[in-house]
Parts: C-alpha cells; structure tokens; sequence
C-alpha cells in the first residue's frame, strides 16, 4: 500500500482512539478480519468500531468480527472498485453496521454513509479540508484538516 495510505490509517485510528477514549466503543485495525452476513465473506476493513461490547465468532480457529458499528476503508487505486462495490455490498448486509466511511488517500475526499430506517443508505461526500464528519455511529466527529494533517497526496 502507498505511504499516504498507511499514514491516513495510522493519523485515523490515533483521532478517533483520542476521541472515544472512556466511551463505551471499540476500535480495530486493518488486521480484524470481519465475518459478512451469514459466514457468506470475510473481509479486513482498514478500520471496524463496535459501539457496546464486540461480538465474535471463533468456532473457525480465528477470532472473527461479527457486530461493527463504523467501517472505515481508505481508498488506494488497487482497492478502489473492490472497496465501493463488492465490500461495500457485503457490509450492507450486517445488520450492526451504521456507516462506512471511504476515505480518499490520492486527495481530500471523503464518502460517508449512514444507515436510515428501512435500510435505505444516506450518501454524504466532502472534498472540503474544513469539513466535520458526523461518526454518530460512534459518537464522535472527525475533521478532516486533522486527518489529513501531514499526509503527502497525489
């Protein structure tokens, strides 16, 4: 993976492990492998958060994530179709999940989903370095001139 897109993990989980500090969540990095809806995919987000106690499925031999709350994937150009498309379809499916965060490691910009009732998905996309997400899933809002502080683009 490209530097921009290690340094962008590592300045993530740093941000938002300050901002939930003493609340009742749960951050894990990109070595986590999630377990999809019915044990159909298993997938290593770049970030997964569960708000309460997380929830595992061992009886593989490995500790598999079953509830994240917040998804965070960091786009680089080999991940990009596989992180919008098949990823993103298979998140969907896990009744846990409130967001999913795509983060942009070539520019400033951000896609940030939010589950409403019903199932139906609220698209939210910023390329504005003053711009605040809302990570209600976790509560906590991240600003984007923080993240990307540091972080060589391009």
């Amino acid at each position: 993976m490209p530097a921009a897109h290690n340094k962008l993990c590592a300045r993530l989980t740093g941000l938002l492990a300050l901002h939930l500090e003493g609340k009742d969540c749960t951050g894990f990095s990109g070595h986590q492998r999630v377990q999809a809806a019915n044990g159909s995919a298993y997938l290593y987000p770049d970030l997964a958060m569960v708000r309460g106690k997380a929830r595992f499925d061992d009886n593989a031999g490995s500790e598999n994530l079953l509830n994240p709350t917040l998804i965070v994937e960091v786009l680089a150009k080999s991940t990009l179709d596989t992180d919008r498309g098949e990823k993103f379809m298979l998140y969907r499916q896990l009744p846990s999940l409130r967001q999913y965060l795509m983060l942009d490691s070539a520019a400033v910009h951000a896609e940030l989903y939010t589950r409403q009732p019903h199932d139906h998905w609220l698209f939210m996309e910023t390329r504005d370095l003053a711009a605040v997400l809302d990570l209600s899933s976790v509560g906590c809002e991240l600003a984007l001139a923080r993240l990307y502080q540091g972080v060589a683009l391009g």
